[in-house]
């Protein structure tokens, strides 16, 4: 027997040591197994038998030597016995107790979801039928996170809208035509829905303005703010897309802006360059001229400060809403917007014949510089240089 053994490492604390070292490895070692529930049984487990052969006895062999008990001796045997039926009992109940946590685990995750969590997922996969269904049992119109349902019906509403515009045909989406979005959106207003819930900035009474005067006229009913501004400064009317709306707008007494108008200026490039529809072009005009007749100011709060719709109607080879603005009394020509466009640069630099004329025709000047110091005849395309 060594020094280390004579000095009295009795049994009781070889045995100590082997536990301790059993504690600590086979929590461990568990965790790093899958077990199933015959591996609850010693007797029947190789996961038992494995972890014991492979992992434990190598400590178990590391203890006794540093006990100073040779692994021959009748003290080894007595000692390994002693630790490998602490092992196994050990064993038994940490698997037991691991097995029981991973059931656990593993029945939350099947168990049915809240009513908050189906409402996410439905909109997420744009069920709306099953989305109602569940604002109907319960879920919460105003989420702290999430899609709100309201917002979410309005950006599906958006969605068909552009689907409908872009397609050549006028084709619609069947499965957009199956829904009833302003029977929806009362239906969500009428459960609590909060029609001022701010999306990116804009509320859903912006977000209506844009798509119909149905949808805007039950935000409204129902509380929707036709006051509140963006994060740009821009009020629902300047979201507006046809007159029906804009009258609703107006006669509850939302004054037109700038940006109203500008937003009427780009209706109308979107159907000379995209859509080529003539209605929404005669639309988007008819719109121009209720803002005009309603005091839409032509020209910025501050001059070399955007929005300037005049600059924006210049970049049109269509010229009506030109001078639909030109005819506003006093014209406006020479308003500048933020890099010091005047609408004669932005026309003379497109080459568009017809628009240099009618600007020069209502006193457009031709020797007003840009931020770059530069007149229209500087930047002007040669079939309209001779012009300037």
């Amino acid at each position: 027997m060594t020094k280390k053994a004579k000095a009295g490492k009795s049994g009781g604390t070889v045995l100590a040591a082997f536990r301790a070292v059993i504690d600590k490895q086979l929590p461990d070692l568990l965790q790093e197994v899958e077990l199933g529930p015959e591996d609850t049984d010693p007797d029947r487990s190789d996961v038992c038998d494995n972890l014991w052969d492979n992992y434990i006895i190598g400590s178990i062999d590391e203890a006794l030597s540093e006990a100073g008990i040779k692994e021959e001796s009748a003290d080894a045997e007595r000692a390994y016995e002693a630790a490998r039926e602490y092992f196994r009992a050990r064993y038994k109940v940490l698997a037991g107790e691991q097995l029981k946590t991973a059931a656990t685990k593993s029945a939350k995750a099947s168990a049915p979801r809240s009513l908050d969590e189906l409402l996410q997922k439905a909109l997420d996969r744009d069920e709306w039928t099953t989305a109602r269904d569940l604002v109907e049992r319960g879920a919460n119109v105003n989420p702290a996170s999430g899609h709100a349902p309201l917002v979410a019906l309005l950006n599906k509403a958006e969605h068909a809208a552009r689907f409908a515009k872009s397609a050549d045909d006028g084709a619609t989406d069947e499965e957009d035509n199956a829904i009833d979005f302003v029977g929806l959106a009362r239906f969500l207003l009428e459960k609590g829905a909060d029609p001022n819930r701010r999306h990116f900035g804009a509320t859903p009474v912006m977000m209506a303005a844009g798509l119909s005067v149905e949808l805007l006229e039950v935000l409204i009913e129902h509380g929707g703010d036709v006051s509140a501004v963006d994060d740009d400064g821009r009020d629902a009317l300047s979201h507006v897309q046809d007159v029906a709306t804009a009258k609703a707008l107006l006669s509850r007494g939302v004054k037109p802006t700038t940006a109203a108008l500008d937003n009427a200026v780009g209706c109308f490039s979107n159907a000379v360059s995209y859509s080529k529809n003539a209605k929404d072009r005669a639309e988007s005009l008819a719109l121009a001229t209720l803002l005009l007749e309603a005091g839409a100011p032509i020209e910025p709060q501050k001059s070399g400060q955007s929005p300037v719709p005049l600059v924006r109607a210049a970049a049109e080879s269509d010229t009506a809403m030109l001078e639909l603005l030109l005819a506003r009394h006093p014209p406006h020509p020479n308003l500048l917007d933020d890099r010091g466009n005047t609408a004669l640069h932005v026309a003379a630099r497109d080459g568009n014949e017809k628009a240099v004329r009618l600007l020069l025709a209502a006193g457009a000047d031709p020797k007003q510089k840009d931020n770059q110091r530069k007149t229209a005849r500087d930047v002007a395309s040669k079939n309209v240089r001779a012009l300037l």
